[in-house]
């Protein structure tokens, strides 16, 4: 489970920012207006301007965005135990490996999402309104149902940024793996010497 939610969760955290930054400033002009109304001849302090902007943004998205941190942390970290801890085992390939980077890009695009939807929305949203919140919730609900479903057969988005590729490649006894590599392109199956089993389905090149 915190694999699938390491996955969306570069996802979370720039709705996260987004929604804030929209509500905080929304709530701040405001204020600012209010202000100008009763204190005529009193400038505003930094550290007042300061408390509006932190003291706006609901707790939810607190919440989410430090949950959202943590999980982006232990998703990046757990590869990398798992490369130094997981014992490596030799890979005979029936051919060469097949570039297979769609799932994970398309998944990632959903990273964008946030930001696609701020910049249509920019103009008419109203921080009391809750359609930008339920759209974003819903396109996280999405993506999370997809990589629940999928991602451990396709891997990460998240290990896609951190350069890595995917390719299916079946053994000599026909079984189908997806193979997670720093190499993106394969010219024989004798490149994938050894791997090393991050999921039942799903490895990692390690030759």
């Amino acid at each position: 489970m915190l694999y699938i939610l390491g996955t969306i969760s570069p996802y979370t955290i720039i709705a996260s920012i987004c929604l804030g930054i929209r509500i905080s400033y929304s709530e701040y002009k405001n204020w600012l207006c209010e202000w100008a109304e009763v204190n005529h001849d009193l400038s505003v302090t930094f550290k007042q301007q300061m408390t509006v902007v932190y003291s706006a943004i609901p707790y939810y998205i607190w919440f989410s965005l430090i949950f959202s941190t943590v999980v982006l942390i232990y998703h990046i970290l757990f590869l990398k135990i798992s490369l130094r801890n997981l014992p490596q085992m030799d890979f005979h390939a029936s051919g060469a490996p097949e570039e297979n980077d769609g799932f994970a890009q398309g998944l990632g695009a959903a990273y964008l999402f946030p930001i696609i939807e701020w910049s249509i929305t920019a103009n008419i949203f109203d921080y009391e309104e809750q359609v930008s919140v339920w759209f974003l919730f819903g396109v996280g609900v999405a993506a999370f149902l997809i990589g629940l479903f999928a991602n451990k057969s396709y891997g990460s988005p998240v290990y896609w940024i951190m350069g890595y590729h995917f390719h299916t490649v079946q053994t000599e006894e026909s079984k189908p793996y997806i193979l997670m590599s720093k190499t993106k392109h394969f010219r024989n199956q004798n490149q994938v010497k050894r791997v090393i089993r991050l999921f039942e389905d799903l490895l990692i090149d390690v030759s």
